[in-house]
């Protein structure tokens, strides 16, 4: 079989039981490839094949969403009210605190006031005007408390305005000389000024220097002293120095060497009280011994004639002159302090307990302008007959004695 270029020869040289048919040899000549035939018909579908066998099984799918709440059942029938519980014992009867105790306050039993630092219980109804320390028919004693131990100081207040400049006061008694300092250095001499003329003779004086008459003994104000010698460009200074601690200035003050405090002194004689009032106008002369008022008729505020009458006559705020002065010259008397009030108290010499340089006073209860702290309706006393300190009621009637100077 040979083929070249275009000729397609077959030899077929097989001669058996399928062909029975001679050898034959078959030459064909092969043209150019001619263009493709359309697609032939799809040919039905075939005969299904049998049934696979079965797959392992899937993993479990994911949870689906819950279902619908169920309507709430029905409410069960209520049980029976179980038995009711014995009855407790009724409780003691407590106490009504009424604050301080008031002449003028209808008290009934199981109330309580304070009264002089202590604690008093009301046994009877109906109970007026019975003082808790001396009627044991209407008053119990519930507690005596100790006095508090003094507070700290609070912070210094800001500065306030400064005031008008009060009137001159009266000269203080002169200091002790101080040491001699040491001679300064001599300086140049001046020009020597013209003569003038002859002045006319001068008394005469005494001879030598002053210094021989320091330390005589000298008298002031009732009070016994020493001579004390100073210089100054006008020449020597002399002044009676005393050792007393109070000195009667003689104007009807006294001061206070220790503290620097300025006193009122009192006048008249011991006797029956009066209680003042700024309605009444009844204690024209506000430093006698007798007088008594009230620290407050509200309460708690100053407003009583402890300040709307006593000090607004020793200030000269109210006299009976077309022109008022201030007791001494002064308008800056006030009431003393708790602290203040307790300087001068001095029991040494028995009832009263004061230096009797303080004139007449009352062996009784002296206001302070101490407010208690935990209490707004009462203020702090100290009594001149025995140095008892104690607090009461700002309504009550008691005496007073003014100062000024520095607090």
């Amino acid at each position: 079989m040979v083929s070249t270029l275009g000729l397609n020869v077959r030899f077929d040289s097989k001669e058996n039981a399928v062909t029975s048919h001679e050898p034959v040899l078959e030459i064909n000549l092969k043209g150019p490839a001619g263009a493709k035939g359309a697609t032939g018909a799809t040919g039905s579908t075939g005969a299904r094949g049998a049934t696979g066998t079965t797959g392992a099984t899937g993993s479990t799918g994911a949870t689906g969403a819950g279902g619908v709440r169920g309507t709430t059942g029905a409410t069960g029938v209520a049980g029976a009210t179980g038995a009711r519980g014995v009855t407790g014992t009724t409780g003691v009867v407590g106490l009504t605190f009424r604050g301080a105790w008031s002449a003028s306050a209808t008290y009934i039993a199981t109330d309580a006031v304070s009264f002089l630092g202590s604690s008093y219980i009301s046994v009877q109804h109906n109970n007026l005007n019975n003082l808790p320390n001396s009627s044991p028919t209407f008053w119990r004693l519930l507690a005596q408390g100790a006095t508090g131990a003094t507070g700290t100081a609070g912070a210094t207040g800001a500065t306030g305005a400064r005031g008008a400049t009060g009137t001159t006061g009266v000269v203080g008694a002169m200091g002790a000389t101080g040491a001699r300092g040491a001679t300064g250095t001599t300086g140049a001499n001046g020009i020597t000024g013209a003569r003038g003329a002859t002045g006319p003779a001068g008394a005469t004086g005494l001879l030598g220097s002053f210094d021989e008459l320091a330390g005589l003994a000298c008298t002031r104000a009732g009070q016994a002293g020493t001579i004390a010698v100073s210089y100054s460009a006008a020449g020597a200074v002399l002044k009676c120095v005393t050792a007393a601690r109070f000195i009667d200035n003689g104007d009807g003050t006294i001061t206070d060497t220790q503290t620097g405090l300025q006193w009122e002194q009192k006048t008249g004689t011991v006797g029956t009280l009066v209680t003042c009032t700024f309605a009444a106008n009844n204690c024209p002369d506000p430093r006698h011994v007798n007088n008594r008022y009230a620290w407050s008729n509200t309460g708690s505020a100053p407003d009583g004639a402890l300040f709307t009458d006593f000090l607004e006559r020793m200030n000269g705020k109210i006299c009976s002159v077309s022109t008022c002065q201030g007791f001494g010259g002064y308008s800056d008397w006030r009431v003393p302090t708790l602290a203040e009030l307790q300087t001068i108290l001095d029991c040494g010499n028995g009832s009263p307990c004061i230096n009797p340089i303080f004139g007449p006073t009352a062996a009784a209860f002296s206001w302070s302008s101490t407010a208690l702290a935990f209490g707004p309706s009462a203020a702090w006393v100290v009594s001149f007959n025995n140095g008892f300190v104690g607090f009461d009621g700002k309504s009550i009637p008691y005496h007073a004695r003014a100062v000024r100077g520095a607090r």
